[in-house]
């Protein structure tokens, strides 16, 4: 197997680099649990309490279950447990059961003993114990002792430590108001407070929240707090809500019978599934908690139209809110909601308040979007004070915990400084050995030549946009004609033939256009074009799959995509831009890290190839099949690669073609081995970034992945040894410079290592920050190594990643991941266009038909990295 697994065990810290001390948005445990504590199972099937709560609603709705439960058998959970919202209940002593399990029935609503006299019918809670759970069993791991593991016991008091910590905000919440409990809106690992939010419109809002995660780190327990956001359908009036999504100012316009079908229908969709209550109390019950109902449906009906049988008469609904609670219906001829799936529950939308803190799971629009941005990424220096004012106010309130406090568990106050190391910026060589040092991470391509400048001598534009005339195509065309040359590029200044395109038809009828303007390119240049360059109205998705599915697998000819509206705001940087993406996607390299570097001579010396592969799924709305991706360099500069493609089952995370992927990769390295150096140079090495991988996914979907590869190089009969990383992006660790320290966002410079005292105490795992900040706070990329037979230094593995993230072709600065990350993430979303089934819809196709309708690329491109 490995010569070396990927443990810390034995590995030192790197050393390159100038010494640094940063702060970071993590707490220490200054005291583990002293107890041992017991786990137990919440409900079974058919009677469990989740079972019988609308979907998203879920955790709220058990969170609240759970806080009357104890207060409805408080004799039997004294002190405490605490719960996880969803299967798992912990306590730190054993719950008086007969044999260890209990059935209980409760009731969020009114007098549980009245309920219970009376045999309503309540929730049924069944508990069973399932488990022990000694929290000292972590001491080994965080220790790193030899033989230590994250076993099943390790994995539980984790689990059981964060249950702890995350009810601590949430219990503060609830015992505010214990006669209407309502604890914050919350996920998995995050919650959200109304306090801190903001309106973005079209009746929605974003609420700030807080993120809360127990890690393990060298010697100790972290805990990880972050700023996050949700948005949430705004509270309070239904009505309110309506017309602020709808754009109304005028209720009129939502009434009978000026409101037309298409306005109900859209505000059905964005209606239906919402919890509301009642503006009134009940008359009858008056001091009852709000009881909420989900909105099923938008109803053509009005309050003053709309009949109904009650007390043995027919009534208006008007009628029934003036008898029954002396209220008059303000907008009477305003369309109603239905509150039922099974009969009419018809109300007027006047009369319904929206419960607040409703996650809005859909997509923004951009202009929602632009504020969402703005509100989610504070500066870094906002981020941490927000954590720090957070802390110390009662948003967490980790002391007044009775859980922690029982418990014996105990936080550190103040936020951890660690020590880190900023790595030297690397030099970039242009053409003719002209070597540029970044500022800032980043670079410029003006004044200078590309490293390998490729020639178009011909070439073709078509314009889709019908608003731009043929001037201002042809003024773009000589604007990047002249920035291609100037960066080296032996670029035609002849007339390219210009055709002006039909946006209408199917793929058929788009297709004989390409293949026109490609003949007129043949004809004008007396050779095929290099590339065809599209202009598109702004929207214009189904002219983009016809133009990448013709280019990449029907023709084999690169194309090059822009819009009106960057055109016609095009400078001399926007030209530059594309031209970038056209000297690659053509075959060329704009530029590579300086060869000096010790890393660069590493990877010349011993044939390395470098990779990285990703599986990307469709919507959570859809069951369309999942695209792998998987992208391999063939240089020794690590600035060409080549790619592969395939379907496969919809979310399975593991890439299923990964063997004939990982033997395309070699044989293309062997090939242009041969074609550049006329000789075979064996592989020596792999180093594989594989993106996409949860850390509960290691121990199954990895070392399947890893067993396949070595698989495929026995097979092949390749001596080459494995370097396996994990690439993750979506964690919650970051780091904030020291006071008047960082780059000009106030972020930590780019080439930022974070490599000892909060990482893995027994998996090789580090931080690297390799970009520099533009928007909000910068997140570091966290790489796990979870094997390395070429048994890399510390300094290695983090140079050679470092390297990589300043080789990413279309943008002059270093990038957050490696650039064979970022490309196996484009060649993902670029393989969606290679099946007119996949834009066309595709959902009620079998696997078998996509696989099918999913094209190859076009032999002509198997060498080209079109998906720039």
């Amino acid at each position: 197997m490995a010569t070396h697994s990927g443990s810390r065990q034995g590995r030192k810290p790197g050393t390159a680099g100038r010494a640094v001390q940063v702060t970071t948005n993590s707490f220490p445990v200054v005291n583990l649990p002293a107890n041992t504590f017991y786990q137990y199972d919440v409900g079974e099937r058919g009677t469990v309490f989740l079972d019988v709560i609308d979907g998203q609603f879920n955790r709220r709705r058990n969170l609240l279950v759970w806080f009357n439960l104890q207060v409805q058998y408080a004799a039997i959970f004294n002190p405490r447990a605490a719960y996880d919202g969803e299967k798992n209940m912990f306590r730190a002593t054993i719950l008086d059961l007969p044999n260890n399990a209990g059935n209980f029935v409760v009731y969020l609503n009114g007098n549980a003993t009245e309920a219970r006299r009376k045999q309503l019918p309540g929730i049924n809670v069944k508990l069973t114990l399932v488990g022990r759970i000694n929290p000292s069993s972590l001491v080994a791991v965080l220790r790193g002792h030899r033989g230590a593991t994250m076993g099943s016991e390790e994995l539980t008091s984790i689990m059981l430590l964060n249950v702890l910590v995350k009810m601590a905000p949430l219990l503060i919440c609830i015992n505010k108001n214990t006669n209407n409990p309502d604890p914050h809106p919350s996920t998995a690992r995050s919650f959200f407070v109304q306090s801190k939010s903001v309106d973005i419109g079209k009746g929605l809002e974003m609420w700030r929240g807080y993120f809360q995660s127990v890690r393990p780190s060298i010697d100790r327990l972290i805990v990880n707090v972050d700023v996050t956001s949700a948005v949430m359908y705004q509270g309070g009036p239904l009505i309110s809500l309506a017309m602020n999504f709808l754009g109304f100012n005028n209720v009129a316009k939502l009434g009978i019978p000026d409101v037309d079908e298409r306005t109900i229908r859209i505000l059905d969709g964005f209606l239906t599934g919402l919890l509301v209550s009642y503006t009134m109390s009940d008359p009858e019950r008056p001091g009852r908690p709000k009881k909420y109902k989900t909105i099923k449906s938008v109803e053509n009906f009005c309050a003053n139209e709309f009949k109904f049988d009650w007390k043995g008469r027919r009534c208006t609904i008007s009628e029934y809110f003036w008898r029954t609670y002396n209220y008059t219906i303000k907008y009477g001829q305003m369309i109603c909601v239905n509150l039922s799936s099974n009969r009419q529950v018809i109300l007027p939308m006047e009369v319904l308040d929206v419960k607040p803190g409703q996650f809005y799971k859909r997509v923004l629009s951009p202009a929602e979007t632009a504020r969402a941005i703005k509100f989610s990424s504070p500066s870094p220096k906002e981020r941490l004070d927000d954590i720090k004012d957070a802390w110390k106010s009662e948003v967490f309130a980790y002391s007044d915990s009775d859980l922690l406090r029982f418990s014996g568990m105990t936080i550190a106050t103040a936020p951890m400084v660690i020590p880190a190391r900023t790595l030297a910026p690397l030099k970039i060589t242009y053409g003719d050995n002209f070597e540029e040092n970044p500022i800032n991470g980043a670079w410029n391509v003006m004044n200078r030549k590309f490293v390998v400048p490729i020639s178009v001598p011909s070439w073709a534009v078509m314009v889709f946009d019908q608003d731009i005339s043929l001037k201002e195509a042809e003024g773009f065309a000589i604007s990047l004609q002249k920035a291609c040359a100037a960066l080296g590029m032996n670029f035609t200044s002849s007339r390219p033939p210009f055709i002006l395109g039909n946006p209408q038809g199917n793929y058929e009828s788009l297709a004989r256009q390409f293949d026109d303007a490609c003949g007129s390119a043949e004809r004008t240049f007396r050779g095929k074009p290099s590339f065809i360059l599209v202009i598109l109205p702004e929207f214009a998705p189904d002219i983009i799959t016809a133009v990448k599915y013709w280019g990449d697998c029907q023709k084999g000819c690169p194309t090059q995509c822009v819009k009106r509206s960057k055109i016609r705001k095009a400078n001399n940087q926007y030209c530059n831009n594309v031209a970038l993406k056209v000297n690659i996607r053509i075959g060329g390299v704009n530029w590579y890290p300086s060869e000096s570097l010790y890393v660069m001579q590493y990877l010349k010396s011993s044939p390395i190839m470098v990779v990285g592969a990703d599986v990307s799924h469709a919507g959570p709305d859809t069951q369309r099949p999942s695209v792998a991706g998987l992208v391999s360099s063939v240089d020794e500069k690590m600035c060409r690669y080549v790619a592969s493609t395939s379907v496969q089952e919809s979310r399975v995370e593991g890439i299923i073609g990964l063997g004939d992927m990982m033997a395309n990769a070699i044989t293309m390295f062997d090939r242009y081995q041969q074609v550049v150096h006329h000789q075979s140079n064996p592989l020596k090495g792999v180093i594989f970034y594989r993106d996409g991988l949860s850390e509960g996914q290691f121990d199954v979907v990895a070392r399947e992945e890893i067993r396949i590869i070595q698989t495929v190089f026995q097979r092949l009969n390749v001596n080459a040894k494995l370097v396996y990383i994990v690439v993750g992006k979506r964690h919650h660790i970051r780091f904030f410079p020291p006071n008047g320290g960082g780059d000009r966002s106030g972020n930590c410079e780019a080439g930022l290592v974070v490599d000892q005292v909060l990482v893995h105490p027994i998996e090789y795992d580090f931080y690297l920050q390799s970009h520099t900040g533009i928007l909000g706070t910068s997140r570091s990329a966290h790489y796990t190594v979870l094997l390395d037979e070429l048994d890399l230094p510390s300094d290695g593995i983090q140079g050679i990643t470092f390297v990589l993230c300043h080789v990413y072709g279309r943008a002059t600065r270093s990038v957050s991941i490696p650039a064979p990350v970022y490309y196996a993430d484009l060649v993902c979303g670029r393989a969606t266009y290679h099946s007119l089934l996949f834009r066309g819809g595709g959902e009620s196709s079998t696997l078998e038909e996509h696989k099918e309708a999913f094209c190859k690329i076009h032999r002509r491109m198997e060498t080209s990295m079109y998906w720039i």
